[in-house]
C-alpha cells in the first residue's frame, strides 16, 4: 500500500497558525503553566533551551532538538542556575526548565509502573491582549468536538480584558505526546489531532510527524499503515524474523551440534536496506513506531 507524500514533512505547517516570537512563546507558556499544573509543556521548555545562548552547553543543545535530558544534564542545569554570571532572566527560565525535568521524571516513573494515557489539553490564548502585554487565556480539554472546542475559546474571549477580542491561539498543551500545535487557531486539526493521541498514544503524534497536518482525511488513515510499536529497532527484527520463521529455517538447515552456536545478528538487520520498506519514528515515549510507506 503506497501512501501519498505531504506537501509539508513534519507536521508542522497548516494555515491558521500565528508565530509567536521566541521570548514572546517563552513567556506565553509559563503563564499557562502558573493558569494550569504549573509545570511548563514540553515545546516551551524546548524554546527555554534554545533561548538560554551565553550559557549554551551540549546537554541544552541536546535538549532542544531532542526533548532527551539525562541525570547529568540535570546536574549541569543545577549549576547554571548558582553561577554568578546568569542573568535574572536566565535564572528565572532555568527554575522552569528545572521543574519541568523533574516532573517528566516523575511521569517516567509512573509510567514504568501502568501503561501511560493521555489527558489531551490546550492553553488557549487571547491574542489582542497579548498585543498589550496582558496575558488572558484558559486552559481547555483538545479531545473534543471542534464546535466544543470552539465553544471553550468564545468563553474565553468573551471575558477578555480587550474590548471586542477576537483573536486567539493556542499558547501551549499537554499530554499530546509531542506534538506541537503551539499557534494553531484551526479548531478542527487541533480536535482531531488530541483524538487521535487519545485512542492511540505516541504512537499517533508520529504518525502526524510523517503524514503531515493538511490532509485531515490522512490522518484519519493511521490503523491503515501502522504496522506496530517496539521497544528498540532490534525487538522490531526480532519480531520480523520471528514471523518469517527464519529461526524454524536454521533448526532445519543447520547441523544440531552447529545449530546452538549461531544466532541471528538484529542490531546488522535493524541497519539493513530491509528496514527501507518502512516509516520508522523514535517517539515521545522514546520507543519505535513502525508505518507502511
Amino acid at each position: 500500500m503506497e501512501r501519498p507524500r505531504p506537501r509539508h514533512e513534519g507536521g508542522e505547517h497548516h494555515h491558521d497558525k500565528h508565530e509567536f516570537a521566541p521570548e514572546e512563546r517563552i513567556e506565553l507558556g509559563i503563564t499557562a503553566a502558573i493558569a494550569g499544573d504549573l509545570v511548563i509543556d514540553d515545546h516551551t521548555a524546548r524554546a527555554i533551551a534554545a533561548r538560554l545562548g551565553s550559557i549554551k552547553t551540549p546537554m541544552l543543545d541536546l535538549f532542544t532538538h531532542t526533548g532527551h535530558m539525562d541525570a547529568e544534564g540535570f546536574k549541569e542545569l543545577r549549576a547554571m542556575r548558582l553561577d554568578p554570571p546568569t542573568s535574572e532572566q536566565q535564572a528565572h527560565w532555568i527554575d522552569w526548565l528545572g521543574g519541568y525535568w523533574l516532573s517528566v521524571e516523575q511521569q517516567r516513573a509512573t509510567d514504568a509502573e501502568r501503561h501511560p494515557t493521555y489527558e489531551q489539553r490546550v492553553y488557549v490564548a487571547d491574542l489582542d491582549s497579548l498585543r498589550r502585554t496582558i496575558h488572558h487565556g484558559l486552559w481547555v480539554d483538545a479531545n473534543q468536538a471542534p464546535a466544543d472546542l470552539k465553544a471553550d475559546v468564545t468563553a474565553m474571549l468573551d471575558s477578555s480584558p480587550t474590548v471586542g477580542a477576537t483573536r486567539w491561539a493556542v499558547g501551549a498543551a499537554k499530554d499530546l505526546a509531542g506534538l506541537d500545535l503551539t499557534g494553531s487557531s484551526d479548531t478542527a486539526l487541533i480536535s482531531r489531532l488530541a483524538r487521535g493521541v487519545h485512542q492511540h498514544g505516541a504512537a499517533y503524534s508520529a504518525w502526524a510527524s510523517i503524514a503531515g497536518t493538511d490532509d485531515h482525511d490522512q490522518l484519519d488513515k493511521f490503523a491503515n499503515f501502522h504496522v506496530a510499536s517496539y521497544d528498540s529497532r532490534e525487538a522490531w527484527m526480532r519480531d520480523i524474523a520471528d514471523d518469517l520463521g527464519w529461526a524454524n529455517h536454521l533448526d532445519r538447515a543447520v547441523d544440531p551440534m552447529l545449530r546452538p552456536f549461531l544466532r541471528i545478528d538484529y542490531e546488522a538487520m535493524a541497519e539493513s536496506p530491509l528496514t527501507e520498506r518502512w516509516d520508522v519514528v523514535r517517539g515521545h515515549d522514546r520507543r519505535i513506531h513502525v508505518f507502511l510507506r
